[in-house]
């Protein structure tokens, strides 16, 4: 993956646009660049503007709290939200990467953002992201974030996070990291590499492996629980089971006789009070019909009438109709009078009419030729006035345009006479201002010279500061360590002494670690005593709760077993045969089992609610048992593990004794034990000659430093003199170049003095000069061509004067022509206008035309009306001719049907047949099935008394026994205490069975689900060995040794590019880290006695291995490091700056982030990050 160019606008402070293009010079050739500015400048917001258009991202959002929110146009935006990185004050910005895909092809990666209708203060936008290969010139996603983001992965071929440590090297932590001790290297080890998760691995497999231990020995104890029947107890209880089922056949078979005979007294009792009832009710709705003879009486004669109903209605009908009909024939011969008179009057008033648009149409023809001749004489005049109106604005414009001319002629005349002046002065100007002359003539050259000078000066000063501090500090140097007094110049003499220190350091660390380790294992066995005291008396505490939970379990199991029995049994009293009868049971009617006409727990709410009830108090009491025996296996583990551990405790304790005597003897056979060592407190002596040691490294150290320094010091001195000899000669040749132009003593002493200032005349002095030879050739080419203008102003005031002349000649003229005209027109039409006497004769005609239009369709509309009523009348005249038939046959019919009642009922029949003819349908049906419903119940109630008379008879022949009542009673409640008796035995018996059948197919699943866990728990067990821990450290520290070996493998590959004199290692069995002198025969060195320049070094390798280890399935040719130069020396500087140079033959180009000057000025490309003020900062590339 290679990073090609970077563009960015309106990103975080840079406003741009701006595009950093490494394929191009400067920076396409060097493998090293430097990316500088002031602190704020904005010079990692160029890597932000990479992560953005890759990854929508940056690391300086990516670790800030996500819940904080900062509120932007009236929005809370949360703090993180990359929307927080267009510039404040900009509407909207944007940054490109364009790169080198690992498919070998060239793509770019653009991030927009944006705010609302383009203001500033409108709300910012989503951000929008797109990505485009160039190579074959094709938009791949555009606006879609989630696509575009998995596309651009697959391209660069690495996660955000991958590419952090890849791309982007945080060098300053790996410096911390070589340093660390091992707690401290562990935690900057799982930041950098994320191996975070095998801790939470390791967690998580030992807790999973301690659940199914807990879930294995909950099986077992409760198999341990389960008791079984005997073969002998199984099959003597299925014999006795047996026999007592027979024996209850029986009993049940004379019960139900008794029932039989109990239900036969009850059914004597209910048919006969049945048929007593039946007879009354007949009886009564006999009495009913009666009472309503005079009623039923009215529906038979509706009945009869319904024969000649229709001719009753129609008779009605057509009577009313025929009044109505009579009436409207009246209204309409009166209307047809008033039409006639209407007619009459119309035809007067539109002969009247008719008269007078004739004469109206004569008038007007005679008054024609009149008004055709008047409106011709208006269009002449029309055309004389604008003529007329014409010549006179022609005069008016030429006046006016004259007295113009003759005005500016005047001005003319005057701007000449100041020209002339102007030309007098500026010629005089510049005769005398030569020096201006010479200058404007040599200003490009004598510009190059004054900047030359500065650079020149800005050296000399420059040198001078250099030449003051370098002196100091040399000064400070011999004061600081006088020469004199130094143990040792010799360097080679130091470097032995230096491998001295290190020996009996690395002897003195390694007997301290033994001393921890001696005092680590005292003090374990201390603790591992006072906690056997505890387990062990916990141990007699869980004994005692074990034993009284056991008591409260054979309590519960009694309790348990207690309400089982009683559930099954209440759950056979229930069964389907059972519930069946007793939800088909009738209050009143005998019961066909006990012969009992009351039956209070008929329901089947009542018999659930009863079961339910039992059941509950079943269930309840199972699962008090079950607690108990839940609690007591617990225990039981708890002691179980208890003993487990206090046994392990003792051997551990034995153990911690063991290993105090080995490192005991082990510190014994150390070279320094009996000359030097004391017989207590041994670590913190270790301690102090370990600070004793390294504070003679330390001073061996400053010693190497102090050397160099001197060396370094007077080196620069030397190389000042030269240099500021060499600028002083060159300011001298600049001075002699300058005497050659003959410049007066004033300027040449301004050179001398402030050459700033000298530069600042010359621009005065060439403008001077080109603004007065300017303002001469201008004010001479004015005067020619005012001087041309007052010429041509002259001449066009004489030909306006002649214009004028002409036209008032010709004025005269037109208007005596106009007032002839005028004369003529007033003699026609009596000096009305032509259109007004024409329009008046067009009104009149129109008028009566309008009026002979409306008579006519009045005249139209009342005969329309006479033809409508002429049908009218005749209609009413047919309707009234049919409504008579039909009245005459209606009335006919009516008396032929009242011929067949006697003469003393017709006049009642008359009387009251209308109102029976209108009685609706309903009224009819309704009397039918009132008299219908009451014959049915009359029937009905003779049936029930019939039938009930035969079942008494019937019942005496079904007699079951030969017993009275009292006998059967008593019989019946004897039997049925017997079975009750009976049938509890049997339920007993029976739920003995069931219940161990259950228990034999709980026994048999969970020795299925034993297995099953035994092997899992096997699995987990031997996982949980090898990389399980309750604290995680076992899996973390297994897999961060494996990923410091790789890291390191890694950082030699880097090594041998940059320094093929150390070599990495890791201490066995740590973290540590240790080198290998390669030049001095292979001696392994702390990385304590490493100097500056060389930990710089493998700080380096370190972050460069980061970036492989993170991206080993790709090539990454783009690197960029942040900060970490900020504490190195001169002489170390150069060390890093060769080393980065050198990663330019591994094909990697390398952007190096920092703001030390030192450093900065030793790299000859630089990306500068310059502020601008208002928070804004620009980018330029500069090369040295």
């Amino acid at each position: 993956m290679k990073i090609l160019s970077v563009s960015l606008h309106n990103i975080a402070s840079i406003e741009g646009p701006f595009t950093l293009n490494l394929e191009s010079e400067p920076l396409k050739s060097v493998g090293l660049f430097a990316i500088t500015g002031a602190t704020g400048a904005g010079k990692s917001t160029i890597l932000d503007a990479i992560c953005l258009a890759l990854y929508n991202d940056t690391p300086r959002l990516a670790a800030t709290q996500s819940s904080v929110a900062i509120t932007d146009s009236g929005v809370e935006v949360k703090a993180n939200n990359v929307k927080h990185l267009l510039r404040k004050g900009a509407v909207s910005g944007y940054a490109k990467v364009v790169f080198q895909a690992v498919d070998g092809k060239i793509y770019e990666a653009e991030w927009q953002v944006s705010r609302a209708y383009n203001k500033p203060s409108g709300a910012i936008q989503n951000e929008k992201m797109q990505l485009t290969c160039l190579t074959d010139n094709h938009l791949i996603a555009e606006n879609r974030k989630t696509l575009v983001l998995e596309k651009i992965r697959e391209c660069v071929g690495l996660t955000f996070d991958e590419f952090t440590k890849s791309v982007i090297l945080a060098q300053g932590d790996f410096t911390s990291f070589l340093k660390a001790n091992d707690d401290k290297r562990s935690d900057i080890l799982e930041k950098l590499t994320g191996t975070e998760v095998y801790t939470r691995v390791s967690k998580q497999i030992h807790e999973c492996h301690k659940q199914h231990k807990n879930e294995l020995q909950l099986l077992e104890k409760q198999l341990e629980n389960i008791t079984f029947l005997t073969e002998d107890e199984r099959t003597t209880l299925s014999t006795q089971l047996a026999a007592d089922e027979e024996k209850l056949k029986n009993l049940q078979n004379s019960l139900s006789s008794l029932k039989a005979q109990q239900q036969w007294f009850d059914n004597q009792k209910l048919y006969t009070q049945q048929w007593q009832e039946a007879l009354e009710n007949k009886q009564i709705a006999e009495q009913e019909k009666i009472s309503q003879t005079e009623r039923f009486a009215q529906l038979a004669m509706v009945e009869q009438l319904q024969a000649v109903k229709g001719d009753i209605l129609t008779q009605q009908k057509e009577s009313e109709k025929l009044a109505l009909t009579t009436q409207q024939l009246e209204q309409a011969t009166l209307e047809k009078e008033q039409l006639t008179t209407d007619k009459a009057l119309i035809s007067s008033d539109k002969e009247a009419i008719e008269k007078d648009l004739a004469t109206a149409k004569r008038t007007y023809e005679i008054a024609k030729p009149a008004i055709a001749k008047a409106k011709e004489l208006d269009i002449r005049l029309t055309e004389q006035q604008n003529a007329l109106l014409q010549y006179q604005q022609q005069y008016n414009t030429k006046k006016t345009v004259l007295q113009t001319k003759e005005t500016e002629l005047e001005k003319v005349v005057e701007h000449i006479q100041k020209g002339e002046s102007y030309i007098q002065t500026e010629e005089q100007w510049l005769n005398t201002h030569p020096d201006e002359a010479q200058l404007y003539r040599n200003a490009l050259w004598l510009e190059q010279l004054t900047t030359d000078q500065q650079l020149l000066n800005e050296k000399l000063t420059a040198y001078k500061q250099t030449e003051e501090r370098l002196t100091q500090q040399l000064s400070n140097l011999k004061a600081q360590h006088v020469i004199e007094n130094l143990p040792s110049t010799d360097i080679e003499a130091l470097a032995k002494q230096q491998k001295d220190y290190l020996t009996a350091l690395q002897m003195y660390q390694s007997d301290r670690e033994v001393a921890k380790r001696m005092m680590q294992y005292e003090t374990q066995k201390i603790q591992g005593a006072s906690l056997l005291q505890e387990l062990q008396h916990t141990q007699n505490q869980t004994e005692e709760a074990i034993t009284q939970l056991q008591t409260a379990q054979a309590e519960a199991k009694i309790a348990c077993d207690t309400a089982e029995r009683i559930y099954q049994k209440t759950q056979i009293e229930n069964t389907k045969d059972v519930a069946f009868l007793r939800e088909h049971l009738v209050e009143g009617e005998a019961c066909p089992v006990c012969g009992s006409l009351h039956h209070p727990n008929a329901h089947k709410a009542v018999a659930e609610h009863l079961i339910n009830t039992v059941y509950q108090e079943f269930l309840n009491a199972k699962k008090h048992l079950e607690s108990l025996t839940k609690d007591l296996i617990t225990k039981e583990i708890e002691l179980k593990e208890l003993q487990k551990r206090i046994a392990q405790q003792t051997t551990q304790n034995a153990e911690y004794a063991t290993l105090y005597t080995q490192e005991y003897e082990r510190l014994t056979q150390s070279v320094y034990y009996y000359m030097t060592y004391p017989t207590a407190e041994i670590e913190p002596y270790i301690t102090s000659k370990i600070s004793e040691i390294e504070h003679l490294l330390a001073e061996t150290e400053t010693l190497f430093e102090v050397l160099n320094q001197l060396k370094s010091l007077t080196d620069e001195l030397n190389t000042l003199a030269k240099d500021t000899q060499n600028c002083e000669q060159q300011s001298q040749k600049h001075f002699q170049q300058l005497q050659n132009l003959q410049l007066s003593v004033a300027w040449l002493n301004l050179w001398q003095t402030d050459i700033a200032q000298f530069q600042k005349q010359i621009v005065t002095a060439k403008t001077d000069w080109e603004t007065h030879s300017a303002c001469l050739e201008k004010y001479k080419k004015r005067l020619a061509e005012l001087t041309q203008e007052r010429t041509e102003l002259s001449s066009s005031a004489q030909g306006l004067q002649q214009e004028l002349t002409e036209l008032t000649e010709r004025i005269t003229k037109e208007q005596i022509q106009l007032q002839k005209m005028k004369e003529e027109r007033n003699n026609l039409l009596k000096g009305k206008s032509a259109q007004e006497v024409e329009a008046a004769f067009e009104k009149q005609i129109n008028e009566l035309t309008s009026r002979l239009d409306q008579n006519q369709q009045q005249y139209n509309a009342i005969l329309l009306k006479l033809t409508a009523n002429e049908k009218t009348l005749e209609t009413l005249t047919t309707q009234q001719q049919q409504s008579q038939t039909h009245i005459t046959e209606a009335t006919l019919t009516i008396e032929e049907w009242l011929t067949a009642y006697p003469s003393e009922q017709i006049d009642f029949i008359r009387r009251n047949m209308l109102e029976w003819a209108n009685r609706s349908h309903e009224w009819l049906q309704s009397e039918r099935q009132a008299l219908q419903s009451l014959n049915e119940r009359i029937a009905q109630y003779n049936t029930i008394a019939t039938e009930k008379q035969q079942a008494l008879e019937q019942l005496k022949e079904k007699r079951p026994l030969d017993l009275t009542e009292e006998a059967t009673i008593q019989q019946l409640a004897a039997q049925t205490a017997e079975e009750d008796t009976l049938r509890e035995v049997v339920v007993t018996q029976k739920s003995r069975l069931l219940t161990d059948s259950q228990q034999r197919a709980t026994a048999a699943t969970l020795h299925k689900a034993k297995e099953e866990k035994e092997k899992l728990t096997h699995r987990w067990s031997l996982l949980n060995d090898l990389i399980g821990s309750s604290t995680g450290n076992t899996f973390r520290k297994y897999a961060q040794e494996y990923t410091l070996d790789m890291l390191l493998q890694y950082a030699n590959v880097q090594m041998r590019y940059l320094n093929r004199r150390y070599t990495l290692q890791r201490i066995p069995n740590s973290l540590s880290l240790q080198v290998v002198d390669n030049d001095m025969g292979a001696e392994v060195r702390s990385v304590y006695s490493l100097s500056g320049g060389e930990s710089f070094l493998v700080s380096l390798a370190l972050a460069l291995a980061l970036s492989s280890l993170s991206s080993t399935k790709m090539n990454v040719e783009t690197l960029f490091i942040d900060e970490g130069f900020g504490s190195l020396d001169s002489e170390t500087l150069s060390v890093a700056i060769d080393a980065l140079e050198s990663l330019q033959n591994q094909g990697k180009k390398v952007g190096v982030i920092s703001h030390v000057q030192e450093m900065v000025e030793r790299i000859a490309v630089k990306v500068v990050v310059q502020k601008k003020g208002n928070g804004k900062s620009s980018i330029l590339v500069v090369r040295r």
